[in-house]
């Protein structure tokens, strides 16, 4: 797949939520915009609390802002600290909310058998070990009431990174971290939700610690390792807990998001704190899964270290939209200002026209 990249850059700090056919979300600090392209109108929403800062920078670095949401139908799902929040796409109205007794999910990944379900996992700072939990979201698409769901507890694990569905099937992916032995990637049959229906498919090493992952076909599946302070790589692996992973190609850092693209992966190479000397570049990296090929979209530096120590990470956060699978949207946030690349003449026209109505209605 050959295409020409767009940039655009804007002096200010603001989240790329998500997009579909007809909406872009975005976000700065607590405030939420949601723009709609067959209209070419911006509608606004503060979601503030008690425990909201004024600074959008401030509750960057103590991660109040908004941290996800998705697009289920003609809802607005939104994750803030310890609380999601369903919206009217149309209003932004409040017409449900759900508490959580952690602050927020690594990463929130739609169902591929219910577009109107999310799934996630318990991901917490302390460093003890133990149990965690892994839930689905259901949204009510007449009232969009939240349904909260735990599908399984996962043992002995610090936190769970993601949970990934498999195509054509009710079984799911739970990717946990961060020391070895809690490395690991397992298979869970979505009807059942007992221990023992887990079925480890790579346990114990940096090589099974990954965040993102992709499926090329029903059985295999790419991921990149997340190892801040090791050798990173590429690696396919499959359901059959009998093969073991296998490093692809190296990669230069570890892997925060990934996405397929046909027959390419979109890879977002993370710059950490705890590596910045040895990992210091934030890259878009595309794979060509045919040819075997690596190919660098982008790269970029911390403008400072304590600008990376405060926002705790620089990469470029990737969007698919939904029936849109040939393009893609890349969010890279420094300190104070924002950088998306697309491949899409259309989203890079609506993304300008967005960006600039907010800057008027703030």
């Amino acid at each position: 797949m050959d295409f020409d990249l767009l940039e655009i850059q804007i002096k200010r700090d603001y989240k790329l939520l998500d997009a579909s056919n007809s909406h872009i979300i975005f976000s700065r600090g607590r405030r939420l915009f949601v723009y709609a392209s067959n209209t070419s109108t911006l509608i606004t929403r503060s979601l503030k609390d008690s425990i909201h800062f004024s600074l959008p920078v401030i509750n960057r670095v103590l991660r109040l802002e908004v941290l996800h949401a998705r697009i289920c139908n003609k809802y607005l799902i939104v994750f803030l600290p310890f609380q999601i929040l369903s919206l009217c796409l149309k209003t932004l109205q409040i017409v449900s909310s759900q508490k959580l007794y952690f602050k927020a999910p690594l990463l929130v990944v739609r169902s591929s058998s219910n577009p109107i379900s999310l799934l996630f996992g318990e991901y917490t700072s302390s460093s003890s070990r133990g149990l965690r939990s892994s839930f689905q979201l259901d949204v009510q698409p007449l009232s969009g009431e939240l349904m909260l769901y735990k599908l399984i507890d996962v043992p002995c694990c610090r936190h769970i990174h993601s949970i990934h569905p498999v195509p054509n099937a009710r079984d799911l992916l739970i990717c946990t971290g961060d020391m070895d032995e809690d490395c690991s990637i397992y298979k869970l049959d979505h009807r059942t939700s007992k221990h023992h229906s887990l079925i480890t498919l790579a346990h114990g090493s940096q090589l099974h610690r990954c965040i993102a992952l992709s499926f090329v076909d029903d059985v295999n599946f790419f991921y990149g390792t997340d190892a801040p302070c090791n050798q990173n790589f590429l690696v396919h692996h499959s359901l059959d807990k009998h093969k073991s992973p296998r490093e692809i190609l190296d990669l230069p850092g570890p892997v925060f998001r990934i996405e397929r693209l046909a027959q390419q992966l979109l890879i977002s190479i993370a710059v950490e704190p705890s590596s910045f000397r040895l990992y210091p570049f934030a890259s878009l990296l595309l794979y060509d899964i045919s040819s075997h090929t690596l190919t660098m979209l982008d790269s970029s530096r911390p403008s400072q270290y304590y600008n990376l120590k405060y926002m705790q990470y620089l990469f470029h956060d990737l969007i698919i939209p939904p029936l849109q699978e040939s393009f893609f949207l890349a969010t890279l946030r420094n300190l104070h200002t924002t950088k998306v690349i697309t491949n899409s003449s259309s989203y890079y026209f609506h993304l300008n026209k967005a960006f600039a109505l907010a800057q008027c209605s703030i």
